[in-house]
């Protein structure tokens, strides 16, 4: 048996259903936590308009399915006066992840999960290629974030590190 609390439906940027999930096999414990919506367009979180219908079909799959234990979360992005994990009532739980790091001077949210070119862009304007400081950025985020909002989980606690494929920006041992 397992659990899981980190899953993506298609109501974000997952592929599957709530069904394709519970169908897995032995699951004792599952937690839907599609990207909640963000107050701006993105291309991967559920839009506002559905996440009434997202809750109401997890609370139905709850009544229903008896052989394993629903839970209705979202993974919820924590970006200071503008979103965080416990701006979301009436949930089993919170996923709190950093998907963004300050913004574009055009007041655009910087984007650390997408396009490595995004993130080069991001890098150069914000933090003139620091990476030592956008790294630093990332985790005062995270630590503000459980001070501030705390979430039940927290989430993609590395996500900076896939920007650092083949040891591109610092060696992983390093002491920083």
């Amino acid at each position: 048996m397992w659990t899981n609390f980190h899953t993506h439906t298609s109501y974000c940027d997952g592929k599957g259903s709530f069904q394709d999930f519970i169908d897995v096999g032995e699951t004792k414990s599952l937690g839907f936590s599609s990207h909640a919506p963000l107050p701006f367009s993105t291309s991967w979180a559920m839009k506002s308009e559905l996440l009434s219908d997202y809750l109401n079909q997890i609370q139905q799959l709850k009544e229903i399915v008896k052989s394993t234990e629903i839970y209705a979360g979202l993974e919820v992005d924590y970006i200071p006066g503008l979103i965080a994990p416990t701006d979301f009532k009436n949930l089993d739980y919170t996923v709190g992840s950093i998907h963004f790091v300050d913004s574009f001077i055009s007041g655009v949210p910087w984007e650390i999960d997408g396009l490595h070119s995004l993130f080069l862009e991001g890098l150069k304007s914000i933090f003139k290629n620091n990476h030592q400081k956008a790294w630093g950025r990332y985790f005062e985020l995270t630590r503000e974030m459980i001070r501030e909002a705390p979430p039940t989980i927290l989430g993609h606690l590395d996500k900076m590190k896939i920007q650092n494929t083949d040891s591109k920006f610092f060696s992983e041992s390093e002491t920083w």
